[in-house]
C-alpha cells in the first residue's frame, strides 16, 4: 500500500492517518498462518515528518525447539522520522520518500522482521525434542540414554567395564 504524501509535504494537511492489514506468511518460515494489522499516523511538524505506528502480529507459529504449532501475538510502537530530502546520506535517523510516495507495506514487513524474535517458544521452559528418538520431551520423557561420550574416548570407557 503506497500512501501519497504530497498533501502533507505541502503543508495543505497537517496528518494522514493510515490502517493496513496484511498477510504475515512469508515474514519468517516459522509463520504457518496470520495476520499484521498497522495503525497510525503521519504527522507533519513543520520540519520533519513523524510516522507513529501500532504493529501487531497474530499469527500461529512453529515452536523453534519442539516444533509444535502454537498462536501468538506480538504487538510493538514506533516512531520513525521521515523527510523528502536528506542533507547528509550517511544519516540513518530519516527513511528518505522519493516523488512524494511512501510505501507504508515495505515499511511495516521491515518493522516486523526487526522486532520479531529470531524463533518463536511455545514456552520458556519448553525441552524440544529428543536428539536421539525425536520424542517432544514436554510430553512424555524417551528411554534413551543421555550420556554423551566423546568418540575420541570411548576406548575408555571399556576400561571402567572390567
Amino acid at each position: 500500500m503506497t500512501l501519497d504524501l504530497h498533501d502533507l509535504l505541502a503543508g495543505s494537511i497537517k496528518s494522514m492517518p493510515f490502517s493496513l492489514r496484511q498477510d504475515a506468511v512469508g515474514l519468517s518460515t516459522d509463520i504457518k498462518s496470520g495476520t499484521v494489522d498497522a495503525t497510525g499516523e503521519i504527522i507533519n511538524f513543520s520540519g520533519y515528518i513523524l510516522l507513529t505506528a501500532k504493529i501487531v502480529l497474530t499469527s500461529q507459529v512453529v515452536c523453534g525447539r519442539c516444533n509444535c504449532v502454537f498462536n501468538t501475538e506480538l504487538s510493538f510502537d514506533i516512531e520513525q522520522k521521515i523527510t523528502d530530502n536528506l542533507e547528509n546520506s550517511d544519516n540513518d535517523e530519516f527513511i528518505l520518500i522519493e516523488d512524494g510516495m511512501f510505501d507504508i507495506s515495505e515499511f511495516v514487513e521491515s518493522s516486523m522482521l526487526l522486532e520479531m524474535p529470531s524463533r518463536f517458544l511455545c514456552s520458556q521452559e519448553c525441552l524440544g525434542l529428543c536428539s536421539k528418538c525425536g520424542c517432544n520431551l514436554n510430553e512424555s520423557r524417551c528411554s534413551c540414554d543421555d550420556k554423551e561420550i566423546d568418540p575420541r574416548l570411548a576406548v575408555l570407557s571399556k576400561y571402567f567395564d572390567k
